[in-house]
């Protein structure tokens, strides 16, 4: 604590540079005395060193009135063939001084190297000490305990083998309009366990006043991966529930997403050739798209999935998809198209169809592009598409491909994917906060009202708005988030 004054030698030894200079001391005062033992016995004779102590000490005594005539037994056995009785006898022998003097000289050069020792040994310590300062724990609680992650339920069971036939189209179309999977209509309770031992209802009793100071104060000694944990772990969830990434197990099967979904597979599996999904920005384009390729087996489907295709010429094009597929191919374009056709028609042998799909498909700088993608779909068979084109982008790729009319003839499939609506906003946040683990509402009616009214109903807007309100929820210890929250987070994201 600032202006602590320390009471002992111990609480000095724990704070600051005092810590260091006392540390540094001590050690170089251990060394240095135990280099002054060695060398004293390495220079002086242990005999010998005993006999000057004695010496020095009968010294010291004939220089006191009344101890003078102190008895101090020196047998001739001792040493230089004399025996004194008495302290003043042994100090005033002229024989024993000049022997004293000689074994003090050897004392005093082992003592100063001692000295010498100790001192470099003390600033060698305290400059390491300075280079690598010790680490100081943070204050307030102990750190979190992280269990090891479990995993964490899954709402949604993606089969990878596909629901439908090869053999007979109409029995295809039949199977693929079931549902492919339930529409949760309420959240379930599944038993998650907490990555923190607060949890809202804890804080509300704990903290009965907000922290002082800025409600990041509290927060700013957490390292990023403690202080996401910390997030979690309050809401009781065992993963961050609104990342905007395209994750297929959190897919949420709206009325709409079903119908999207339910067609790209009705395309893929009948081999329709060409399929256009369009939608607005953020709608959840990218995650339908990973959920279909989860749905095609690896065992009867070779896919290749371009996430990015705004190349500037058509052999870059090609060459990527050549990649996607595990092609190695260069060249000329010819060459390119050589291999590609020599691709599908082993796939065609081995029992595989073969899918491209091109996300972000309006990206696409040149209608030529295009028009070269058109031409990919003439590697059929007389009876069959040995490719089937997925084109999935924003409503600006509608527009393009309604300019060629060539490649709009040859897409039979399309759905444009709109965003939710009020009620189905509601159930995709009480969606993702199931998948992610918690087992409870967290957003309250006017929250979910003032939510909407923020990001229309857009998938990618929701994430960002959630995740923010979560976060915030969590700096100021609420229990639940309310309208106030939403509103303060959708300030921020405006």
């Amino acid at each position: 604590m600032p202006g602590r004054v320390p009471r002992s030698l111990k609480d000095l030894t724990q704070t600051g540079p005092a810590r260091l200079v006392l540390r540094s001391a001590l050690i170089g005062a251990i060394l240095g005395c135990a280099v002054a033992v060695w060398v004293a016995v390495g220079l002086v004779p242990a005999p010998d060193l005993g006999l000057w102590v004695k010496y020095q000490v009968a010294r010291l005594f004939a220089t006191i009135p009344g101890l003078e005539q102190s008895q101090f037994t020196w047998a001739a056995k001792d040493g230089h063939g004399e025996t004194f009785t008495t302290a003043q006898q042994l100090a005033e022998s002229p024989t024993l001084r000049l022997w004293a003097a000689a074994v003090s000289e050897s004392v005093t050069m082992a003592s100063w190297f001692a000295v010498a020792t100790g001192f470099w040994t003390a600033i060698s310590v305290l400059l390491v000490g300075l280079v690598r300062p010790v680490p100081k724990r943070p204050p307030g609680k102990a750190s979190i305990a992280k269990p090891d992650k479990q995993p964490s339920p899954r709402n949604i069971v993606l089969d990878r083998e596909p629901a439908v036939g090869r053999s007979d189209t109409a029995e295809a179309a039949e199977v693929v309009t079931q549902p492919i999977m339930p529409f949760p209509s309420s959240p379930s309770s599944p038993s998650s366990p907490s990555l923190a031992t607060e949890t809202p209802a804890q804080a509300a009793s704990e903290h009965q006043e907000p922290p002082s100071g800025t409600p990041l104060e509290h927060l700013t000694q957490l390292t990023p991966a403690r202080l996401q944990a910390h997030y979690a772990g309050y809401w009781g969830l065992q993963e961050l529930p609104f990342e905007n990434t395209p994750d297929p197990k959190f897919y949420f099967p709206s009325a709409k997403h079903e119908e999207a979904l339910h067609r790209l597979l009705y395309g893929v599996t009948t081999r329709k050739g060409a399929i256009m999904l369009t939608g607005e920005i953020g709608c959840g384009k990218s995650l339908l798209s990973r959920t279909l390729i989860q749905h095609l087996s690896s065992q009867q489907y070779d896919t290749a999935l371009i996430a990015n295709p705004a190349f500037a010429k058509v052999e870059e094009l090609f060459r990527e998809v050549a990649y996607q597929l595990g092609i190695e191919a260069s060249g000329t374009k010819a060459d390119m198209l050589h291999c590609l056709n020599d691709r599908l028609l082993a796939n065609n042998q081995r029992g595989l169809d073969t899918v491209l799909i091109i996300d972000e498909a309006q990206t696409i700088r040149d209608d030529m592009i295009f028009e070269e993608i058109r031409l990919l779909l003439n590697f059929q068979l007389n009876e069959r598409f040995l490719l089937t084109l997925v084109l999935i982008g924003q409503p600006d790729l509608k527009d393009r491909v309604t300019r060629i009319s060539q490649l709009a003839q040859r897409i039979p499939i399309r759905y444009h994917l709109a965003p939710f609506t009020e009620d189905e906003m509601e159930q995709y946040i009480l969606f993702r906060l199931k998948t992610a683990g918690c087992d409870h509402e967290l957003f309250t009616k006017d929250a979910l009202q003032l939510a909407f009214d923020h990001t229309r109903g857009v998938p990618r807007r929701i994430n960002s708005l959630c995740d923010l309100c979560l976060l915030i929820g969590r700096m100021e210890n609420s229990k639940a988030i309310d309208a106030s929250t939403v509103k303060r987070a959708s300030d921020e994201l405006t």
